[in-house]
């Protein structure tokens, strides 16, 4: 017979992540979706390979931009680097609407934990088993990029990351630590995959501090967060293939993201207006408002125009992509004219290019 295993509870295990606002929590559940949504086109358009190189490319140019700032803006600076490392993963995924853990043990290790449902898999704030259709070599390209360049824009060669869990291997959450070798690690070497080796019960994640980050101000953090996310992975698919291949992506994703959100939302929002031009133009107002868009609303001659007059659908890191491009605004329309069926009368959505987007309905 096999010995029983007595597990003494631990007082410090995190069960109750941050709270958000419902407009925050809506805006990661949609628009970060489409993050998800683009991956799954991926994987059935370019297959496992390419869509491993894009996760790569995509989240090493985030990294590169966001790190050392976040390091700054997070007062991780001065931390050392497998620390640093690690708390930046932890809060800076946090704000992002992760739920996370975080540990440092007595062998000079500081373990990062990302507990489900997976961003992978449709967002961080939507519990599902999506995480089933992302293959593990694409879930450790983004370790990859991130993780195990961290030593590199550090100046600590010596800095690695090992990974012990993944949920994509049927583990409770994804896991790993950063710690120092004793020798300059090599490229290749920075990541170690070691499934089923021992991983510690996650602790809570570092305080963020009210003061510094108050509600309101994480509530704004994750609703950009969103935005650039979900804009950003089209301007990665755009820069290795090209725009058509990324307006073709986006206009699969948010079809199929927001049609499945519509009806859910239209009871959310309270949309109840007769006229089905009306009750699209409401709907997509309100969705917008959730990343910070604002509109100017005309009607006339049986129409209704959308004019912004604020926006975050952008990806200024990306060249073209200060404002939104001509042909994902276009991809957009098309997708949003199909929302329209799911929700009433057939309509048509046409976009307006320039600084700032305009939409008709009709």
């Amino acid at each position: 017979m096999k010995a029983s295993t007595t597990v003494t509870p631990t007082s410090d295990f995190p069960l109750h992540p941050l709270s958000w606002s419902r407009a925050a929590q809506l805006a990661n559940q949609i628009w970060f979706g489409i993050d998800t949504a683009n991956r799954f086109m991926l994987l059935r358009r370019w297959g496992v390979e390419r869509t491993e190189q894009l996760e790569y490319t995509f989240l090493r140019k985030h990294q590169e931009t966001h790190f050392l700032d976040g390091l700054q803006k997070l007062g991780l600076a001065d931390e050392a680097p497998a620390v640093a490392s690690a708390k930046y993963h932890v809060l800076s995924n946090v704000l992002g609407g992760l739920d996370m853990g975080y540990r440092e043990d007595d062998q000079g290790r500081a373990w990062v934990f990302y507990f489900p449902p997976s961003p992978f898999g449709a967002s961080s704030m939507q519990p599902g088993v999506g995480i089933l259709c992302v293959p593990t070599p694409v879930i450790l390209a983004g370790m990859r990029a991130w993780h195990a360049n961290n030593g590199v824009l550090l100046g600590e060669p010596r800095l690695r990351f090992t990974v012990t869990d993944l949920l994509s291997e049927g583990g409770p959450f994804d896991a790993g630590f950063f710690d120092l070798a004793d020798e300059d690690v090599p490229e290749a070497e920075r990541l170690r995959v070691r499934l089923g080796d021992p991983t510690p019960v996650p602790g809570p994640p570092p305080s963020l501090g009210s003061v510094t980050w108050p509600q309101e101000r994480r509530d704004a953090a994750l609703q950009k967060y969103s935005a650039q996310y979900a804009l950003g992975g089209l301007a990665q698919i755009a820069l290795r293939s090209s725009l058509d291949e990324a307006a073709i992506i986006a206009e699969a994703s948010v079809t199929a993201l927001f049609t499945s959100w519509a009806r859910p939302l239209i009871a959310e929002f309270g949309i109840d207006d007769p006229d089905p031009r009306e009750r699209l133009a409401r709907l997509m107002t309100e969705t917008f408002a959730l990343v910070g868009e604002r509109f100017e609303r005309d009607s006339d001659a049986g129409r209704i125009v959308l004019r912004s007059v604020s926006s975050r659908m952008a990806v200024p890191e990306y060249d073209g992509w200060e404002t939104t491009p001509g042909p994902i605004l276009d991809a957009f329309a098309r997708g949003w004219s199909v929302v329209s069926r799911a929700i009433g009368d057939p309509l048509t959505v046409t976009a307006r290019h320039g600084d700032l987007p305009t939409w008709i309905i009709e």
